[in-house]
């Protein structure tokens, strides 16, 4: 039988069905019913029916709220991505133009710069110690250089002040006073 009390043959009883009709008020019905089994035997049916606009309606609401809540969700997130990344930038880029300011301090002479970021336990201190060493390296080799220098003057100085007094001292002899 139907949901009018007509028989039905080959009805199918695997589960809940929908169906969907008009009642006598104009209403857009949505029946879902269900056999009711016992020791596979037809005990009756189970039915619910609801008005299907105002259904859909509160579903799209509910779909509504749901697609609000994701897209608050979805912004938050990718706003909070944006922020840490932004400070993970930060984080590795600071440290990497400091060892470049670094470097630019010790290429223009400045031998005695030594970076802060030595005291780090990674690999951007690991480079800070090697350029503080470079630095202390280059500083040794300028002081090397320098007293080179100086001792090489001081040995040149001391023949050429010798040979420019014997050639003042003979030109005398051959021509006379100078003036």
């Amino acid at each position: 039988m139907d949901f009018e009390g007509a028989r039905v043959a080959g009805l199918d009883f695997s589960g809940p069905r929908e169906w969907i009709h008009t009642n006598a008020q104009g209403m857009l019905i949505s029946d879902w019913y269900a056999p009711t089994m016992a020791q596979n035997r037809l005990l009756g049916w189970a039915q619910v029916g609801y008005d299907k606009r105002l259904l859909d309606a509160r579903l799209k609401a509910r779909l509504w709220a749901t697609v609000k809540r994701l897209i608050l969700v979805a912004t938050s997130t990718l706003l909070i991505a944006i922020l840490i990344s932004l400070m993970l930038s930060w984080s590795l880029s600071r440290p990497i133009k400091a060892l470049a300011q670094a470097a630019r301090a010790i290429a223009s002479g400045h031998l005695d710069y030594r970076t802060e970021l030595s005291g780090r336990n990674d690999e951007l201190g690991h480079l800070a110690r090697e350029i503080n060493e470079m630095a202390k390296q280059l500083k040794a080799l300028d002081e090397m250089k320098q007293s080179f220098l100086e001792s090489v003057t001081h040995d040149l100085r001391a023949p050429l002040t010798s040979i420019i007094g014997h050639v003042s001292i003979f030109l005398e002899n051959q021509l006379g006073e100078l003036d």
